[in-house]
């Protein structure tokens, strides 16, 4: 296939993946810039840049949970570019999220504090799904895998769901931020239910 007569959302597909990590990085490091100088003190600072890098993550998976119903329900260029980049979109929530557990680890080593026992092994899985994501987001590991890739990926990102409506759930009351995520992440998966049910 030339390039003349390749799909536009295969040419979308091969472009994306240097602008879009470009910009998750560069999102990532303003954030840090900004924080350092708007909390004008380091823990505060640390402990801000884990909140924000969980929400920049939240947003780049409420992207991939919810690219393909909303293909289904408003199909556009841009949600034709979701679908069609779902797995450059996944490596950049990966990139995202380790970012995230980063600043985490630092907190708690400069706090002298210990996670619960809770958010060790949940959100252990949950690293765990993402690594294993991550490390598979290629044709030789869905070829190798077949149903068991299909398993993997769509059972991590159900737990990863899970997990980001548990913490913005125990937060809603506190953090107007979290409670607007919330609401995300409940209509997300009102999308998904309702593609479900319209395919059936």
């Amino acid at each position: 296939m030339t390039e003349q007569t390749a799909h536009p959302q295969e040419r979308a597909k091969a472009a994306a993946p240097l602008w879009l990590f470009a910009l998750t990085v560069a999102v990532l490091a303003v954030t840090d810039i900004v924080l350092w100088y708007a909390e004008g003190d380091g823990i505060s600072a640390i402990q801000a840049y884990t909140r924000w890098t969980a929400r920049i993550a939240f947003i780049i998976f409420a992207l991939i949970f919810a690219a393909s119903s909303l293909l289904v329900i408003w199909p556009n260029r841009f949600t034709g570019w979701l679908n069609a980049n779902r797995r450059y979109l996944g490596l950049n929530f990966a990139l995202a999220h380790i970012v995230h557990l980063g600043a985490l680890t630092v907190y708690f080593l400069v706090t002298d504090q210990t996670p619960d026992t809770i958010t060790l092994v949940f959100g252990g899985l949950a690293y765990v799904f993402v690594v294993l994501m991550a490390l598979t987001s290629n044709d030789k590991s869905v070829a190798l895998l077949r149903a068991n890739w299909r398993r993997l990926h769509i059972g991590g990102i159900y737990y990863l769901w899970g997990v980001f409506t548990y913490t913005f759930a125990g937060n809603v009351f506190d953090d107007n931020v979290s409670a607007l995520l919330l609401f995300v992440c409940i209509a997300i998966m009102g999308l998904c239910i309702h593609d479900r049910l319209s395919n059936r």
